[in-house]
């Protein structure tokens, strides 16, 4: 006996079973709809929380960098200010020809462990030097190459490292003067106006970064004016004609 045929071809059976699959199928893709919905609120809420954590872990660590670098800057320039170096020259006398190659070599120390702590922190790039602006950061480069050359024209080198101090005390001799008025320089502080320029120049610029260029920058412009304050002192009329006659840190910008 043949079996009933419908018009499109398919048995009725077939037809009863294609039709509960279907919508079987849509019952689950209805259910999966629900579930999605239902979870979705739970998915953004954690998306966010984990965003949040991610920012609040980068300002953590921003925050830490930019300590680490004021308190470094900050101890660097109070062991070498005039107080302190008067208290230690008062207290260890003739050996006080020691304290600024103790301070050179406590200085690098210090600074490396801030440096490894910098690189190694997760950063979002803000800047990067492409392209033309290759032109400027070649530009910096060549002037803080020509400004730290200025500066060995201004600063006695071995003064500077504390082995002039240590000959003198060896030879029981007086100290020369570390700094040189007789010297026509684009600026009065080469060594503060190359490193400026240098952390500028140096690497791409991101949200770690950022900071410590800033910090670093603000530092040796208040370094600058602390060392003419000590030189006006030392030095006197001399130094004093000079800086009237020579921009501090920018070319052609007399202050």
């Amino acid at each position: 006996k043949a079996r009933p045929v419908s018009v499109s071809g398919m048995p009725p059976c077939a037809r009863f079973n294609a039709r509960d699959n279907t919508s079987g199928i849509s019952r689950r893709l209805n259910g999966c709809r629900v579930v999605f919905m239902e979870r979705l609120p739970q998915v953004l809420f954690l998306s966010e929380s984990l965003r949040f954590d991610n920012n609040m872990k980068n300002a953590e660590s921003i925050i830490a960098i930019a300590l680490l670098w004021t308190g470094w800057c900050v101890c660097h320039s109070l062991l070498i200010s005039r107080p302190v170096t008067a208290l230690m020259r008062h207290r260890l006398g003739r050996r006080y020809a020691w304290y600024r190659l103790a301070y050179n070599l406590f200085s690098a120390a210090s600074l490396l462990p801030v440096v490894f702590y910098h690189y190694s922190l997760p950063r979002q790039e803000l800047f990067s030097w492409h392209g033309c602006w290759m032109l400027l950061q070649g530009v910096l480069l060549v002037y803080a190459f020509v400004m730290f050359l200025q500066g060995l024209k201004v600063y006695d080198m071995p003064y500077f490292l504390g082995i002039r101090q240590i000959r003198a005390y060896q030879k029981n001799e007086e100290e020369n003067l570390p700094f040189r008025t007789d010297c026509r320089t684009i600026v009065r502080h080469p060594w503060y106006s190359a490193g400026i320029a240098l952390a500028w120049a140096a690497g791409d610029i991101s949200d770690v970064t950022l900071v410590a260029k800033l910090i670093i920058t603000v530092y040796f412009v208040i370094g600058a004016k602390l060392e003419e304050k000590k030189l006006l002192a030392e030095i006197g009329e001399p130094y004093r004609e000079f800086c009237r006659d020579i921009p501090m840190l920018i070319p052609f910008v007399r202050g």
